[in-house]
Protein backbone atom coordinates (compact mmCIF):
# COMPACT_ATOMS: atom_id res chain seq x y z
CA UNK A 1 0.00 0.00 0.00
CA UNK A 2 1.30 3.44 -0.92
CA UNK A 3 1.68 6.08 1.82
CA UNK A 4 -1.07 8.73 2.20
CA UNK A 5 -0.83 11.66 -0.18
CA UNK A 6 1.07 9.76 -2.90
CA UNK A 7 1.01 11.58 -6.22
CA UNK A 8 3.77 9.84 -8.20
CA UNK A 9 5.16 6.31 -8.29
CA UNK A 10 7.93 4.68 -10.26
CA UNK A 11 10.01 1.53 -10.42
CA UNK A 12 13.77 1.14 -10.69
CA UNK A 13 15.87 -2.04 -10.43
CA UNK A 14 13.25 -4.03 -8.55
CA UNK A 15 12.26 -1.23 -6.19
CA UNK A 16 9.03 0.74 -6.05
CA UNK A 17 9.39 4.46 -5.35
CA UNK A 18 6.64 6.85 -4.26
CA UNK A 19 6.51 10.61 -3.76
CA UNK A 20 4.09 11.69 -1.07
CA UNK A 21 3.33 14.69 1.08
CA UNK A 22 3.40 18.43 0.48
CA UNK A 23 4.75 19.97 -2.70
CA UNK A 24 5.62 23.29 -1.09
CA UNK A 25 8.99 24.66 0.10
CA UNK A 26 9.76 21.64 2.27
CA UNK A 27 9.12 19.31 -0.63
CA UNK A 28 7.73 15.77 -0.73
CA UNK A 29 9.05 12.64 0.95
CA UNK A 30 10.51 9.76 -1.02
CA UNK A 31 9.46 6.24 -0.01
CA UNK A 32 10.69 2.96 -1.45
CA UNK A 33 10.52 -0.78 -0.91
CA UNK A 34 11.74 -3.93 -2.66
CA UNK A 35 9.29 -5.38 -5.18
CA UNK A 36 11.25 -8.56 -5.93
CA UNK A 37 13.32 -10.97 -3.81
CA UNK A 38 16.96 -10.08 -3.37
CA UNK A 39 19.04 -11.84 -6.07
CA UNK A 40 21.36 -14.71 -5.18
CA UNK A 41 24.30 -12.64 -6.39
CA UNK A 42 23.76 -9.09 -5.10
CA UNK A 43 23.59 -6.22 -7.55
CA UNK A 44 26.92 -4.41 -7.61
CA UNK A 45 26.87 -0.65 -7.67
CA UNK A 46 28.80 1.21 -10.39
CA UNK A 47 32.05 2.90 -9.44
CA UNK A 48 33.19 6.50 -9.73
CA UNK A 49 36.77 7.56 -10.42
CA UNK A 50 38.10 10.67 -8.64
CA UNK A 51 41.22 12.22 -10.17
CA UNK A 52 43.65 15.02 -9.38
CA UNK A 53 46.26 16.58 -11.60
CA UNK A 54 47.42 15.15 -14.88
CA UNK A 55 49.03 18.38 -16.11
CA UNK A 56 52.59 17.31 -15.25
CA UNK A 57 54.70 14.19 -14.66
CA UNK A 58 54.44 13.86 -10.89
CA UNK A 59 52.48 11.44 -8.72
CA UNK A 60 48.77 12.31 -8.76
CA UNK A 61 46.28 10.68 -6.38
CA UNK A 62 43.09 8.96 -7.45
CA UNK A 63 40.27 7.23 -5.58
CA UNK A 64 37.54 4.76 -6.51
CA UNK A 65 34.13 4.86 -4.82
CA UNK A 66 30.84 3.02 -5.18
CA UNK A 67 27.67 5.10 -4.89
CA UNK A 68 24.48 3.15 -4.19
CA UNK A 69 21.02 3.94 -5.53
CA UNK A 70 20.11 5.50 -2.16
CA UNK A 71 23.09 7.89 -2.33
CA UNK A 72 25.32 5.96 0.09
CA UNK A 73 29.02 6.17 -0.82
CA UNK A 74 31.87 3.79 -0.01
CA UNK A 75 35.49 4.35 -0.99
CA UNK A 76 36.87 0.99 -2.13
CA UNK A 77 40.41 1.90 -3.13
CA UNK A 78 42.94 4.58 -4.00
CA UNK A 79 46.39 5.02 -5.48
CA UNK A 80 48.56 7.30 -7.59
CA UNK A 81 49.53 7.58 -11.25
CA UNK A 82 52.18 9.54 -13.09
CA UNK A 83 51.29 10.68 -16.59
CA UNK A 84 50.00 13.79 -18.34
CA UNK A 85 46.50 14.10 -19.76
CA UNK A 86 44.19 16.86 -20.92
CA UNK A 87 41.01 14.78 -21.47
CA UNK A 88 39.60 11.75 -19.71
CA UNK A 89 36.41 9.75 -20.24
CA UNK A 90 34.97 6.35 -19.60
CA UNK A 91 36.07 3.77 -22.19
CA UNK A 92 33.79 1.23 -23.79
CA UNK A 93 33.14 -2.08 -22.07
CA UNK A 94 33.93 -5.19 -24.10
CA UNK A 95 32.73 -8.78 -23.79
CA UNK A 96 35.11 -11.46 -25.10
CA UNK A 97 33.74 -15.04 -25.33
CA UNK A 98 32.54 -16.41 -21.98
CA UNK A 99 35.00 -18.75 -20.25
CA UNK A 100 33.41 -21.83 -18.65
CA UNK A 101 35.25 -23.68 -15.89
CA UNK A 102 34.37 -26.45 -13.42
CA UNK A 103 34.58 -26.19 -9.66
CA UNK A 104 36.73 -29.21 -8.67
CA UNK A 105 34.82 -29.56 -5.39
CA UNK A 106 31.48 -29.85 -7.20
CA UNK A 107 31.87 -31.01 -10.82
CA UNK A 108 28.12 -31.05 -11.32
CA UNK A 109 27.91 -27.28 -10.80
CA UNK A 110 30.00 -25.53 -13.46
CA UNK A 111 30.88 -21.87 -13.16
CA UNK A 112 31.42 -19.23 -15.76
CA UNK A 113 33.69 -16.25 -15.49
CA UNK A 114 31.94 -13.04 -16.43
CA UNK A 115 34.54 -11.73 -18.85
CA UNK A 116 32.96 -8.38 -19.62
CA UNK A 117 35.77 -5.87 -19.18
CA UNK A 118 34.58 -2.68 -17.51
CA UNK A 119 36.16 -0.15 -15.16
CA UNK A 120 38.17 1.33 -18.05
CA UNK A 121 39.07 4.98 -18.57
CA UNK A 122 40.72 6.63 -21.57
CA UNK A 123 43.28 9.40 -20.94
CA UNK A 124 44.33 11.61 -23.85
CA UNK A 125 47.12 14.18 -23.91
CA UNK A 126 45.75 16.27 -26.76
CA UNK A 127 48.83 18.39 -27.63
CA UNK A 128 50.90 15.39 -28.75
CA UNK A 129 48.21 12.74 -29.27
CA UNK A 130 49.61 10.29 -26.72
CA UNK A 131 47.15 8.33 -24.60
CA UNK A 132 46.59 5.57 -22.06
CA UNK A 133 43.79 3.07 -21.61
CA UNK A 134 43.60 2.21 -17.90
CA UNK A 135 41.59 -0.64 -16.38
CA UNK A 136 40.97 0.05 -12.70
CA UNK A 137 40.30 -2.45 -9.92
CA UNK A 138 38.02 -1.71 -7.01
CA UNK A 139 40.85 -1.68 -4.45
CA UNK A 140 42.94 0.80 -6.45
CA UNK A 141 45.15 -1.39 -8.60
CA UNK A 142 45.19 -0.85 -12.34
CA UNK A 143 46.67 -2.06 -15.61
CA UNK A 144 47.31 0.16 -18.60
CA UNK A 145 47.98 0.20 -22.31
CA UNK A 146 50.07 3.12 -23.57
CA UNK A 147 49.86 4.80 -26.97
CA UNK A 148 52.80 6.90 -28.24
CA UNK A 149 52.66 10.47 -29.52
CA UNK A 150 50.48 11.09 -32.59
CA UNK A 151 48.36 7.98 -31.94
CA UNK A 152 45.22 10.11 -31.45
CA UNK A 153 45.55 13.26 -33.53
CA UNK A 154 42.88 14.82 -35.73
CA UNK A 155 43.56 15.56 -39.39
CA UNK A 156 46.54 17.76 -40.25
CA UNK A 157 48.02 17.00 -36.82
CA UNK A 158 45.51 19.22 -35.06
CA UNK A 159 44.49 18.21 -31.54
CA UNK A 160 41.02 17.09 -30.50
CA UNK A 161 38.86 19.48 -28.47
CA UNK A 162 36.39 17.02 -26.89
CA UNK A 163 36.57 13.32 -25.98
CA UNK A 164 33.45 11.64 -24.56
CA UNK A 165 31.93 8.23 -23.90
CA UNK A 166 28.72 7.53 -25.86
CA UNK A 167 26.29 4.69 -26.49
CA UNK A 168 24.96 4.03 -29.95
CA UNK A 169 22.84 1.73 -32.07
CA UNK A 170 19.88 1.90 -34.40
CA UNK A 171 16.58 2.54 -32.59
CA UNK A 172 13.63 0.58 -33.94
CA UNK A 173 10.66 -1.39 -32.66
CA UNK A 174 12.63 -4.59 -32.14
CA UNK A 175 15.77 -3.06 -30.61
CA UNK A 176 14.86 0.04 -28.59
CA UNK A 177 18.08 0.12 -26.58
CA UNK A 178 21.61 1.11 -27.59
CA UNK A 179 23.74 -1.89 -28.39
CA UNK A 180 27.31 -0.56 -28.36
CA UNK A 181 29.58 1.80 -26.45
CA UNK A 182 32.10 4.03 -28.20
CA UNK A 183 34.59 6.80 -27.53
CA UNK A 184 33.83 9.95 -29.53
CA UNK A 185 36.40 12.57 -30.58
CA UNK A 186 35.36 16.03 -31.77
CA UNK A 187 37.22 19.01 -33.20
CA UNK A 188 35.49 22.39 -33.16
CA UNK A 189 35.67 22.71 -36.94
CA UNK A 190 33.12 19.86 -37.08
CA UNK A 191 35.49 16.92 -37.54
CA UNK A 192 34.20 13.86 -35.65
CA UNK A 193 35.55 10.34 -35.15
CA UNK A 194 34.38 7.36 -33.12
CA UNK A 195 35.68 3.91 -32.30
CA UNK A 196 36.12 1.20 -29.69
CA UNK A 197 38.89 -0.48 -27.76
CA UNK A 198 39.00 -4.30 -27.86
CA UNK A 199 39.87 -6.50 -24.89
CA UNK A 200 43.61 -6.07 -25.54
CA UNK A 201 43.40 -2.30 -25.89
CA UNK A 202 43.65 -2.16 -29.68
CA UNK A 203 41.78 0.80 -31.14
CA UNK A 204 39.14 0.01 -33.78
CA UNK A 205 38.23 3.30 -35.41
CA UNK A 206 35.15 4.01 -37.52
CA UNK A 207 35.18 6.13 -40.65
CA UNK A 208 35.50 9.85 -39.74
CA UNK A 209 32.59 12.18 -40.41
CA UNK A 210 31.60 15.80 -39.98
CA UNK A 211 28.91 17.56 -37.94
CA UNK A 212 28.16 21.19 -37.21
CA UNK A 213 31.14 23.22 -36.04
CA UNK A 214 31.44 25.18 -32.80
CA UNK A 215 30.09 22.74 -30.21
CA UNK A 216 31.58 23.25 -26.75
CA UNK A 217 29.89 20.30 -24.97
CA UNK A 218 28.90 16.82 -26.12
CA UNK A 219 27.06 14.46 -23.75
CA UNK A 220 26.02 10.87 -24.33
CA UNK A 221 22.98 9.56 -22.43
CA UNK A 222 22.44 5.96 -21.29
CA UNK A 223 19.49 5.85 -23.69
CA UNK A 224 21.82 6.39 -26.64
CA UNK A 225 21.11 10.03 -27.43
CA UNK A 226 24.07 12.32 -28.14
CA UNK A 227 23.50 15.94 -27.14
CA UNK A 228 25.49 18.83 -28.69
CA UNK A 229 25.61 22.26 -27.04
CA UNK A 230 27.31 25.60 -27.75
CA UNK A 231 27.73 27.60 -24.53
CA UNK A 232 28.58 30.78 -26.46
CA UNK A 233 25.23 31.18 -28.26
CA UNK A 234 23.03 28.61 -26.48
CA UNK A 235 22.35 26.55 -29.60
CA UNK A 236 21.87 22.80 -29.23
CA UNK A 237 20.71 19.65 -30.97
CA UNK A 238 20.66 15.94 -30.31
CA UNK A 239 20.54 12.72 -32.28
CA UNK A 240 22.00 9.22 -32.40
CA UNK A 241 25.01 7.35 -33.68
CA UNK A 242 24.57 4.04 -35.47
CA UNK A 243 26.89 1.04 -35.10
CA UNK A 244 29.34 2.57 -37.59
CA UNK A 245 29.54 5.91 -35.80
CA UNK A 246 27.38 7.80 -38.31
CA UNK A 247 25.40 10.60 -36.65
CA UNK A 248 21.74 11.32 -37.45
CA UNK A 249 20.03 14.35 -35.98
CA UNK A 250 16.78 13.63 -34.12
CA UNK A 251 13.81 15.16 -35.87
CA UNK A 252 10.65 16.05 -34.01
CA UNK A 253 7.22 14.71 -34.86
CA UNK A 254 5.04 16.79 -37.25
CA UNK A 255 2.75 19.20 -35.45
CA UNK A 256 4.88 19.49 -32.30
CA UNK A 257 6.94 22.47 -31.24
CA UNK A 258 10.71 22.25 -31.25
CA UNK A 259 11.20 23.04 -27.57
CA UNK A 260 9.57 23.96 -24.31
CA UNK A 261 11.80 26.72 -23.03
CA UNK A 262 15.36 27.34 -24.11
CA UNK A 263 18.65 26.07 -22.76
CA UNK A 264 20.35 29.40 -23.32
CA UNK A 265 24.06 30.32 -23.34
CA UNK A 266 26.59 30.35 -20.54
CA UNK A 267 26.37 26.85 -19.08
CA UNK A 268 29.70 25.39 -18.00
CA UNK A 269 28.77 21.82 -17.00
CA UNK A 270 26.35 19.47 -18.77
CA UNK A 271 25.84 15.91 -17.47
CA UNK A 272 23.37 13.09 -18.08
CA UNK A 273 20.86 12.15 -15.35
CA UNK A 274 19.09 8.88 -16.10
CA UNK A 275 18.14 7.85 -19.62
CA UNK A 276 16.71 11.05 -21.13
CA UNK A 277 17.57 13.92 -18.79
CA UNK A 278 20.42 16.42 -18.67
CA UNK A 279 21.56 18.73 -15.90
CA UNK A 280 23.04 22.13 -16.82
CA UNK A 281 25.03 23.99 -14.19
CA UNK A 282 27.39 26.94 -13.86
CA UNK A 283 28.64 27.78 -10.39
CA UNK A 284 29.34 31.35 -11.56
CA UNK A 285 25.96 31.87 -13.28
CA UNK A 286 23.17 33.64 -11.39
CA UNK A 287 19.64 32.34 -11.49
CA UNK A 288 16.39 34.35 -11.49
CA UNK A 289 16.69 34.74 -7.73
CA UNK A 290 20.19 36.20 -8.05
CA UNK A 291 21.91 33.22 -6.42
CA UNK A 292 24.98 31.61 -7.89
CA UNK A 293 24.85 28.02 -9.04
CA UNK A 294 21.78 28.23 -11.27
CA UNK A 295 20.62 24.86 -12.63
CA UNK A 296 18.43 23.77 -15.56
CA UNK A 297 16.92 20.27 -15.74
CA UNK A 298 16.34 19.26 -19.37
CA UNK A 299 14.38 16.36 -20.87
CA UNK A 300 15.11 15.02 -24.36
CA UNK A 301 12.02 13.42 -25.92
CA UNK A 302 10.64 12.94 -29.43
CA UNK A 303 13.03 15.48 -30.89
CA UNK A 304 12.03 18.07 -28.31
CA UNK A 305 14.03 19.82 -25.62
CA UNK A 306 11.96 20.46 -22.48
CA UNK A 307 13.66 22.89 -20.08
CA UNK A 308 12.82 23.30 -16.39
CA UNK A 309 14.82 25.79 -14.28
CA UNK A 310 15.61 24.55 -10.78
CA UNK A 311 16.36 26.85 -7.86
CA UNK A 312 18.78 24.57 -6.04
CA UNK A 313 21.13 27.38 -5.08
CA UNK A 314 24.09 25.01 -5.42
CA UNK A 315 27.54 26.04 -6.63
CA UNK A 316 28.84 22.48 -6.86
CA UNK A 317 30.24 20.77 -9.94
CA UNK A 318 27.96 17.95 -11.19
CA UNK A 319 29.09 14.50 -12.35
CA UNK A 320 26.91 11.74 -13.73
CA UNK A 321 27.14 8.58 -11.62
CA UNK A 322 25.74 6.20 -14.19
CA UNK A 323 22.76 4.66 -12.34
CA UNK A 324 20.30 7.52 -12.72
CA UNK A 325 22.02 9.68 -10.11
CA UNK A 326 24.14 12.82 -10.20
CA UNK A 327 26.86 13.81 -7.75
CA UNK A 328 27.35 17.50 -6.85
CA UNK A 329 30.84 18.23 -5.57
CA UNK A 330 32.45 21.40 -4.23
CA UNK A 331 36.23 21.12 -4.76
CA UNK A 332 36.90 24.01 -2.38
CA UNK A 333 35.22 22.46 0.67
CA UNK A 334 34.78 18.74 -0.09
CA UNK A 335 31.00 19.03 0.37
CA UNK A 336 28.99 16.49 -1.67
CA UNK A 337 25.33 15.87 -2.42
CA UNK A 338 23.82 12.97 -4.35
CA UNK A 339 20.61 13.65 -6.29
CA UNK A 340 18.36 11.29 -8.22
CA UNK A 341 15.69 11.79 -10.84
CA UNK A 342 12.30 10.47 -9.70
CA UNK A 343 9.04 11.11 -11.58
CA UNK A 344 10.60 13.91 -13.64
CA UNK A 345 11.87 15.65 -10.53
CA UNK A 346 15.32 15.86 -8.96
CA UNK A 347 15.31 14.59 -5.39
CA UNK A 348 18.15 15.04 -2.87
CA UNK A 349 19.08 11.55 -1.64
CA UNK A 350 22.05 12.20 0.60
CA UNK A 351 24.49 14.94 1.57
CA UNK A 352 28.01 14.71 3.02
CA UNK A 353 29.39 17.47 5.20
CA UNK A 354 32.43 19.55 4.30
CA UNK A 355 35.74 17.67 4.35
CA UNK A 356 33.97 14.29 4.15
CA UNK A 357 35.33 14.08 0.62
CA UNK A 358 38.89 15.15 -0.11
CA UNK A 359 39.21 18.62 -1.58
CA UNK A 360 40.66 19.42 -4.97
CA UNK A 361 39.46 16.58 -7.18
CA UNK A 362 39.80 17.76 -10.76
CA UNK A 363 37.89 15.09 -12.70
CA UNK A 364 35.09 12.81 -11.51
CA UNK A 365 33.63 10.23 -13.87
CA UNK A 366 31.73 6.92 -13.85
CA UNK A 367 33.68 3.84 -14.93
CA UNK A 368 31.01 1.15 -14.54
CA UNK A 369 31.15 -1.99 -12.43
CA UNK A 370 34.78 -2.88 -11.81
CA UNK A 371 36.32 -6.35 -11.39
CA UNK A 372 34.79 -9.64 -12.57
CA UNK A 373 33.52 -12.48 -10.43
CA UNK A 374 32.74 -16.19 -10.73
CA UNK A 375 29.02 -16.88 -10.93
CA UNK A 376 27.31 -20.25 -10.58
CA UNK A 377 25.50 -21.59 -13.62
CA UNK A 378 23.81 -24.47 -11.84
CA UNK A 379 23.47 -28.04 -13.02
CA UNK A 380 23.95 -28.59 -16.77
Amino acid sequence: MCPPGTYAVGAYYGRLFALAGPTGPKGPSLYWRNCTPEPEFPYREPSMLFLQGGVDDVDHPFAIAQIASDGHCDTTGDGTFRFRYTHVCRANAVSPPTVVTVDPTSPSAPFFRSTTITGRAFFLNAPDGSARLVTFRSRGGFTQVTYPAFSFIAGDRVQWDLVVHVRCGDRDATEPSPIREKVLFYRRDGHLATGEFDEDGRWRGDSPSTVREGWTHIVGTPNGDVFFYNSADGSSEFGRLNDLGVYTREEWSPGTQRSEGTVGPGWKHVVAVGHTYLLFQNRDKKGPDGKLGNVDYVELHDGMVKVRPLELGKSHIPSSIGNGLVLLYDPDTGFVEVWGGVARELIALRSFEENTFQRGWRDILPIGIVDTRLKKLGKP
